[in-house]
């Protein structure tokens, strides 16, 4: 089989599969906050890894810093307004 004919079957297939109403509606998936995305989402397909929570974990982590600030934050005014409650009373 030539490089030709082949490319040429190889673009038969695709066309096919892209054509197939099963894989028509593939953008257009709800994502787990129930709000929709578009695009084609194969994480992990080649690799076996899932990107997605890879990627959500590492944002996670770069988050706690902050994330453990405005916990603090939240802390140190509860923590006020019991004092203030106290010392008025």
């Amino acid at each position: 089989m030539s490089s030709v004919s082949s490319t040429s079957t190889a673009n038969a297939t695709l066309s096919s599969l892209l054509s197939d109403s099963t894989l028509q509606n593939i953008g257009n998936t709800t994502n787990s906050t129930n709000t929709r995305s578009t695009g084609l989402s194969v994480a992990g397909l080649a690799s076996g890894t899932n990107w997605t929570t890879t990627v959500e974990e590492l944002a996670n982590a770069e988050r706690a810093p902050e994330t453990q600030w405005e916990n603090q934050q939240n802390t140190l005014g509860t923590q006020k307004q019991a004092y203030a409650t106290i010392s008025t009373t």
